[in-house]
């Protein structure tokens, strides 16, 4: 997130400054590496919490109850992201890391789902399963582990499914280096983009599933907003959105970036933006999702911003629901009762839901977008339960829990079924 020009939003300052191609600059915010889960992360976290201001949070409506339909355990298993049929099929794809990807049956909505089919890391380059997509009767796949301290190759892997009961690996593109694996992607127009955590964006020609291609690559400005980070506050390409020839990048402790990829083989960074509002205290932007001019973003132990990205050189600040006190001492990040992470946006019912961490799932009534409100939430901080990724059906969200010890304490991993 990006700044020169200063503007208030829900009472929230907040400053911007858009990139010129020509001349990258760098700025004053920052924000944690808070998908990394080590002390060593914990220990600078601490030491860089520098201010004092305190915007109040939007005032919220009393939370809606949701109910769960079933749960679904994962023993020793981590699922990542979920990716519910886009044909119309009974089946639920899950990125379960180390797992692999799993298949799903949910033919039998009430019911807890069967097995159907695995395809191991054996099968997949050795690579754990951190992210996926679908187009038609194809999976794609984020595989390196971002969470390994010692590195991991980043890779992509091209799966068929079109009969998921027996999905075949098409091609696997893996880099010959060790980096931080990945982190998540998207295909659009048979070019993938994905995230590869510390090293930016890689661009693969995806058109000859059994012949993937690296095409070109990208790693927005590292100094912003803090010149010369250190390997806490490096920025990491956590998620991607695009619009039109605009790919949206949520560069973590790098604020929200902009990539011009008309030419996908010549990707230009134009835009940058981060929270003034948080003063000196580090960000994390996670993940993000568009409706028309405006991104919504899930902001981690800072909630979520809403942002008007009608120009992309010139990103400005909409609201902040800064439901957890991010920018006040009062919260440094492992101690926070939430961490949104990944994001979903219900277009007919102006609705976003937000995996949150210790707080599980919340959902935001945004059809006033300057008046972001916090509608209905499902679970409680200090549960022994973490939720890190979800997605969307009809009458469903899919929570993916994991274990964890830092920022939250996980103690049970799986998929629960969550009636909305």
């Amino acid at each position: 997130m990006l700044f020169r020009r200063q503007r208030r939003a829900g009472g929230i300052e907040m400053e911007m400054e858009p990139l010129q191609p020509s001349t990258p600059s760098a700025a004053h915010v920052t924000a944690p590496a808070a998908t990394q889960r080590s002390s060593r992360y914990v220990t600078a976290l601490v030491a860089g919490m520098f201010f004092i201001t305190s915007p109040t949070a939007p005032a919220t409506a009393e939370p809606a109850k949701l109910t769960v339909t079933w749960e679904y355990a994962t023993p020793l298993l981590f699922p990542q992201a979920i990716v519910v049929d886009q044909k119309g099929r009974d089946s639920l794809y899950v990125a379960l890391k180390n797992g692999g990807l799993g298949i799903l049956d949910i033919s039998r909505p009430d019911v807890a789902p069967r097995n159907l089919a695995r395809i191991g890391t054996n099968e997949l380059g050795g690579l754990d399963v951190m992210h996926l997509t679908q187009q038609d009767n194809l999976l794609y796949l984020a595989l390196g582990d971002f969470f390994d301290v010692k590195g991991s190759p980043a890779g992509l892997a091209v799966v068929s499914v079109a009969d998921p009961r027996a999905p075949k690996v098409h091609g696997i593109w893996k880099s010959p280096e060790i980096f931080q694996g990945a982190a998540c992607v998207l295909v659009e127009d048979h070019y993938a983009y994905l995230g590869g955590m510390g090293h930016g964006v890689f661009i693969l020609d995806v058109r000859n599933s059994k012949n993937v291609r690296k095409v070109a690559e990208i790693l927005p400005e590292v100094n912003f907003p803090r010149k010369n980070p250190n390997k806490v506050q490096h920025p990491n390409a956590r998620g991607l959105a695009l619009k039109g020839q605009h790919l949206y990048v949520a560069f973590d402790a790098g604020g929200l970036r902009v990539i011009n990829v008309a030419n996908p083989l010549k990707p230009q960074e134009i835009g940058r933006y981060a929270n003034r509002g948080m003063k000196e205290k580090q960000q994390a932007y996670n993940n993000l999702v568009i409706d028309g001019t405006t991104a919504y973003v899930a902001t981690d132990y800072a909630g979520m911003e809403v942002l008007d990205i009608r120009d992309p050189r010139n990103i400005k600040p909409v609201a902040w629901l800064n439901l957890w006190k991010s920018d006040t001492l009062e919260n440094l990040w492992f101690n926070s009762p939430g961490h949104t992470n990944q994001i979903e946006y219900d277009e007919k019912r102006q609705l976003v839901y937000m995996s949150a961490g210790d707080s599980e799932l919340l959902v935001v009534d945004v059809s006033e977008r300057t008046k972001p409100k916090l509608m209905a939430r499902y679970g409680a901080p200090k549960d022994k339960l973490g939720a890190w990724g979800l997605t969307l059906a009809s009458d469903h969200v899919y929570l993916a829990y994991i274990t964890a010890s830092v920022p939250f304490h996980g103690t049970w991993s799986g998929i629960k079924a969550i009636r909305r």
